[in-house]
């Protein structure tokens, strides 16, 4: 699904996407067991077909693990 320019995935439901381009962004990020800010590197990638469909979105991940 976009929501705004954001392709958000949803749990059981499975999307096809396709990327132009993709870029390496750095983040103030709220840390999750300091509760203090942290900047982290973020993977954003250029979406420009979703499930066969033109699409001008941005896919953000985090998860290092994922990225990979």
């Amino acid at each position: 699904m976009v929501l705004e320019n954001y392709v958000m995935l949803e749990t059981g439901v499975p999307a096809r996407l396709h990327f132009s381009d993709h870029v390496i962004q750095r983040r103030t990020v709220t840390d999750p067991i300091t509760g203090g800010p942290t900047i982290r590197n973020v993977l954003v990638f250029d979406v420009d077909l979703l499930n066969g469909r033109d699409a001008a979105a941005k896919y953000s991940i985090m998860a290092e693990k994922h990225a990979g």
